[in-house]
Parts: C-alpha cells; sequence; structure tokens
C-alpha cells in the first residue's frame, strides 16, 4: 500500500479534486455540447468538430454507462462517468508530464508542481470538461514530457496531431516550438520535414475520413476552423456575448487567474534556473501570436498553464530550499501568504461556477416537483436558448412522460399557441402561463464593508413557467385541436339533400292517415341525430378529455388537424338513404324498427343482417377502402402513434362492420 501511494499518491490528489469539481457541477456549458450530445446535424454550430476525442471517452466509458443504464440510474450520470474518463485521460497525460519533471528537476519541484496545480481552480474544472481545448491539452502535455526527455521529433508529432485534429490553433504553439529545436540543432530540418509532413498526412486522412461519415459530406474541421477564425477573423461574431478584448488581456487577466500564486513565480522562475527559459519562451510566444485574435477566452491558453507551472514549481523550490537566509525568508513568507490566497480563490471561484448552470439545476427542480409518475399524459417542455447554453443537455433529459423540444427563434407571444406543458426560459413572464420558481445564477462579484469582504451576488436567470389550463383536460389544446367539433359533426351541416329528405318524411308521416303511418321513418332521422350527438360527445368532448390523460394519448410533434375526415359523418350520410330506401322499397319492410306485436316480426334480428350486410358492405367497399390512407376510424378518437408531421399521420383504423359494437 505504501508502494502505491508513493507511486500514485500525488495522482490520486488531483483525481479527488478533479472529481469532486464533477459532482458538485456535472452540467455542461453550449460549447461542451458537441462532444456531449449528438446532435450536430440538427444544430450544427458555427463550424463543425471533430468526433475523434468522443469517440476516445465514448470507448472507455461505455461500460461505465452500460452499467448505470442498466441499473436505472438518470442519465445525468451516464455524463459523470463520462467526465470522470476524460478526466482520467487528461491527469494520465500530465502523469507522464510530471514523471519527467521528477527526472529532470528533482522530487521537491514535482511536489511544488502538484501544490501548485491543486491550488488552482481551472486546470482541474477544466480537465473533465468535453472541450476541443482539453482534448488537445491531452497530446500537449504528452509532447512537454517528450521534450523534456528529449525526444523532440515526438513532441512535434503529437503538437501536429492535436493541430490537425482537436485545435488547428495549436499551431501558434507548435511554431515557436519547432524553431526553437531547430535553432538550439536540436532537429535537423530535412528529417523534420520528413517526419512532420508524414505526421500531418496522417492525422488528416483520419479526422477527413472519420468526420466525413459523420458530417454526410466531405469536410476537414479544423481547417474550416482555421479559415473561419484566422482567415476571416470572425470568431468574435459568435464568441461569448460577442465580447472582445484588448491585446493584453491575457496578461492581465487570464493567466493571473488561472496561475494564481504561480504567476509570479513563473516569471521568477525564468531567473532562477537557465533551463527554464528555453521551456517557457515558446509558451509566452504562443499567447503573445494568440493575443492578436480579438475573442478571447481562457480556455484557448489552457496549454500554456502546465510549462508556466513548471516554471513557478523551480521558483517555489529555489524559495523553500533558502528559507532560513535572511533574504528568501521574507520571499518564502510572502509565497505562503499567496499560497494561502491562492486557496482561498479557488474556493471563491469553485463558488462561482457552481451558481453558473442556473438552467441545469432548473430542469433538476422541475422534474422533482412536478410528480410525472401520477399522470398518464405527456408533459412537453420547452427550452429556450438561454437555457439550453447554460446546463441543459440531453443527459438532463427524463424519460416518459417528458418530451422536450429546443426549438429556436421562437417569440414569446408564440409559446401561448403552442402545446407546451412547461417553458424553462429566461424571461420571468410570459402570457398564459404562471410562473413556478426561478432559478438564481452567479452575476458578479462585489465588495462590501464588513465580512466577508467580497461577496458573490446572483440574480434570477432562469424561471419554469406552467400551462395554465394544464390541469384542465376539457380545455387542454392537445395537438389537432385545430377542428372545429361543429364544424363535422351532423349530417345537417354536411348535406341539405338530406335535411330535406328527413323534412319530407317528417311531413309525409304527419299528413297520412292513420293506417298508412309508419313510425319507422321518423324513427330514422331520430337514430342518426342520436349517432350525430353521440359522436360529437364521445369521439370530441370525451376524447378531448381522455387523451391528454389516457393511455391511447397523441405523441408527437404538434400538428394542424384540419385534415382528419370525420368520417363518423360520412356514414350518417351513406346510411341515411340506404335505410330509407330499404324502407320504402323493401317488401314488409315497413315498421322494421319497432317491435310490433301485431305483426309479430323479429326487427332486431333483421335491423342487425341488414345493417352488416349491404349497409357495411357498400359503405366499406364504395368508400373506406379507397381511403384508408387518408381516413380515422369512424368510432374511435384518432391516435397518432409516432412523431410525424400533419403530413405524415398515421392512424388506427378499425374495421367498419365492428364500429358500432360499442
Amino acid at each position: 500500500m505504501a508502494k502505491f501511494l508513493q507511486s500514485y499518491g500525488y495522482d490520486l490528489i488531483l483525481g479527488a479534486i478533479a472529481a469532486i469539481y464533477v459532482l458538485m457541477a456535472p452540467y455542461t456549458k453550449v460549447e461542451e455540447s458537441f462532444n456531449v450530445q449528438y446532435d450536430h446535424l440538427e444544430f450544427p454550430g458555427v463550424v463543425p468538430r471533430t468526433f475523434i476525442g468522443a469517440f476516445i471517452v465514448s470507448f472507455f466509458a461505455s461500460p461505465l454507462v452500460f452499467i448505470l443504464s442498466f441499473l436505472g440510474f438518470p442519465k445525468i450520470y451516464s455524463l459523470v462517468a463520462a467526465r470522470f474518463v476524460l478526466g482520467c485521460i487528461i491527469l494520465s497525460t500530465l502523469r507522464f508530464f510530471r514523471i519527467q519533471i521528477r527526472i529532470k528537476f528533482g522530487h521537491q519541484v514535482e511536489s511544488f508542481f502538484l501544490l501548485l496545480t491543486t491550488l488552482q481552480f481551472h486546470l482541474l474544472f477544466y480537465s473533465t470538461r468535453p472541450l476541443p481545448n482539453i482534448l488537445a491539452l491531452g497530446l500537449v502535455n504528452l509532447a512537454y514530457a517528450n521534450w523534456l526527455k528529449g525526444n523532440f521529433y515526438s513532441a512535434l508529432n503529437f503538437l501536429i496531431f492535436a493541430t490537425v485534429i482537436f485545435r488547428c490553433d495549436v499551431i501558434l504553439l507548435l511554431g515557436p516550438i519547432a524553431l526553437e529545436f531547430l535553432l538550439t540543432r536540436s532537429i535537423s530540418f530535412l528529417k523534420t520535414l520528413k517526419y512532420c509532413v508524414g505526421t500531418a498526412v496522417v492525422a488528416a486522412g483520419l479526422t477527413i475520413s472519420v468526420d466525413s461519415i459523420m458530417w454526410k459530406k466531405f469536410v476537414w474541421p479544423e481547417f474550416e476552423v482555421f479559415w473561419f477564425n484566422s482567415i476571416l477573423n470572425r470568431s468574435s461574431d459568435w464568441g461569448l456575448l460577442n465580447q472582445t478584448h484588448s491585446i493584453h488581456w491575457y496578461f492581465t487577466s487570464a493567466l493571473p487567474r488561472s496561475l494564481l500564486v504561480a504567476y509570479p513565480l513563473s516569471l521568477f522562475g525564468i531567473l532562477l534556473d537557465r533551463r527554464v527559459p528555453f521551456l517557457v519562451i515558446p509558451v509566452i510566444s504562443f499567447v503573445l501570436l494568440y493575443s492578436k485574435l480579438p475573442h478571447k477566452e481562457l480556455r484557448f491558453i489552457i496549454c500554456s498553464v502546465p510549462m508556466l507551472n513548471l516554471s513557478a514549481a523551480v521558483a517555489a523550490s529555489r524559495i523553500y530550499k533558502n528559507r532560513k537566509k535572511t533574504i528568501w525568508k521574507l520571499a518564502n513568507m510572502v509565497m505562503l501568504a499567496l499560497f494561502a490566497i491562492s486557496a482561498g480563490y479557488t474556493v471563491f471561484t469553485f463558488m462561482a461556477s457552481y451558481n453558473n448552470y442556473p438552467s441545469g439545476y432548473a430542469l433538476k427542480r422541475l422534474h422533482q416537483i412536478s410528480h410525472p409518475a401520477n399522470v398518464m399524459g405527456e408533459e412537453w417542455v420547452h427550452i429556450d436558448t438561454f437555457s439550453a447554453m447554460n446546463g441543459i443537455s440531453r443527459f438532463c433529459e427524463s424519460a416518459f412522460p417528458w418530451r422536450y423540444s429546443k426549438e429556436e427563434e421562437m417569440v414569446v407571444e408564440e409559446l401561448r399557441n403552442r402545446n407546451f406543458t412547461y417553458l424553462v426560459n429566461e424571461h420571468p413572464s410570459v402570457d398564459g402561463y404562471k410562473c413556478l420558481f426561478s432559478e438564481e445564477g452567479f452575476d458578479r462579484v462585489e465588495l462590501r464593508q464588513g465580512f466577508p469582504p467580497i461577496v458573490l451576488v446572483k440574480r434570477a436567470k432562469v424561471y419554469v413557467h406552467q400551462d395554465m389550463k394544464a390541469d384542465d383536460q376539457l380545455h387542454k389544446k392537445w395537438p389537432g385541436y385545430g377542428v372545429d367539433p361543429q364544424s363535422s359533426g351532423g349530417m345537417a351541416m354536411e348535406s341539405p339533400p338530406l335535411v330535406l329528405m328527413s323534412i319530407a318524411c317528417m311531413h309525409s308521416h304527419v299528413m297520412a292517415e292513420d293506417e298508412e303511418k309508419d313510425l319507422g321513418r321518423p324513427m330514422i332521422v331520430t337514430l342518426m341525430l342520436k349517432r350525430t350527438v353521440h359522436s360529437l360527445i364521445s369521439q370530441i368532448s370525451a376524447s378531448r378529455q381522455r387523451m391528454p390523460i389516457g393511455r391511447k394519448k397523441i405523441v408527437g410533434n404538434i400538428v394542424e388537424a384540419s385534415g382528419l375526415r370525420r368520417t363518423w359523418d360520412d356514414q350518417i350520410i351513406l346510411n341515411t338513404p340506404l335505410m330509407y330506401l330499404a324502407n320504402m322499397k323493401l317488401p314488409d319492410s315497413s315498421h322494421l324498427l319497432l317491435y310490433m306485436e301485431s305483426r309479430r316480426s323479429q326487427p332486431h334480428g333483421s335491423l342487425a343482417l341488414l345493417h352488416a350486410g349491404p349497409v357495411e358492405l357498400l359503405y366499406y367497399w364504395f368508400y373506406r377502402a379507397p381511403h384508408d390512407s387518408t381516413t380515422t376510424s369512424s368510432t374511435l378518437a384518432t391516435i397518432l402513434t409516432t412523431t410525424l408531421s400533419s403530413a405524415e399521420l398515421i392512424t388506427s383504423v378499425v374495421h367498419p362492420f365492428a364500429e358500432h359494437i360499442t
């Protein structure tokens, strides 16, 4: 056990801190979404990205994901497992770099390298985030390790792979390092050209072959990124809130926040060890070259942090060794104070980052308070662009009855006309919806008198709304509500000739002599009206009550059902003249609908035979059979079985011989 801790103790420390970050903040931002959820064809983004990194992480994470899915854990645990795997990959490359530090600079420098890394928030926090920058960081760590080891060609090859596949901007680091190797005669130009060109061709062929299949077109993702960002210089058009920074922002803001105490120590380390400048100058050149682009983010230069930490560790080791000397004693006290300040700042920064995913927490809370197990219908949630960018991914979604929509470019006024049970968005109020709760997010840092002197200010950023009619099922606008029930119910509305026929029959019955009166004819009108009313009540009102909460429910997209044919009207129209003709023309058919003791007839059996015979036969073969592809069942409500557009409706069909059983 002691030997194990001696070999892997440092890795366990770094891994434990990274794991805490993952568990406390498991959600992802929009820039991580590509490597998290495979919806690239639906939401392609500004520029394409490679799938190779996601495939590697998925390969190693798949056993964990399978076990979690088999045990019934929510999908968010699969995301946590994938981030754990990514963190292990990145930290293993950092371990290789750290071992080379120990070999070249000694155990004490390695210990300070570990201490500085643990006191910094961003490196370990980002090490588990599925960003292209982090995938490239793994290869850069391997390049740094081979650089310290003296394998210069291997170092260049790793940087080429990172440049061609994951981040084209790594070329800004590759250039200064290759130039230094050439100037110091560590490599020869011809041999470098031979190895590097071959590596670049292999890497380009790999990414083109894989990504062209996934994107369904010929594409080299990082070349398109390079063209968009560097040649067209349009990176600031799609940056975070389209923000741009001054040319010195990396040196005056990003590096001080990411390195903390290591920032001044890294500058001091250049002066204390003559080996350090050859390692640090190419990295500083990388940051300088990157400063030319107007859009700047800390993650863009995250590759520079490990090497700058090495320089800082060299300075910290020298200060610690000479701590008993007068001048060095003061430097040691200042360094210890900076260590404490760095630790406090890291905790403070983590608290801010924890509150930086408000929509993820909002959706989780919605799932907890809505109790969908007691709801038979579907719960539709619309997620706006702001919420999708700040914590929500497909891993946050739950199974049935939850359904989600991320439809973009939808104005607030349109939401009330759509079939959404809940809204998760940035608007405090939406017409037709009531606000259930709001979720606060990090807003700013504020200085104040008293303790603590620095506080995190939060404000409501995401709001969750519920449809006001969600509990009123009779008036709920379920898909298909566009059809007016009154427009499709009743032969009087559909066929004026039948109305005239009914009026004529009623008139003839009234004017006929008593012995000639046939109650069968007015009963035909009565029965048909009864069927019309029955259709309206059971097929529309009852369906509107049952469909949103029952098992036979409409699923899929919101559709306008104006094209759905109400075939019970057509069947009533067809049955009515056939019954009139049978009553008037068939021998001994009068009084067929009544039970007359004097005639000793069996009207119920005759009526059943008549209805199951010519009426249904004619109706089915002359009308229903040619229209089964577009019509619905006469007596059963429409059931959409899949998520289709209104032009691709799939409906249930009941054979007409069985339609009147109910």
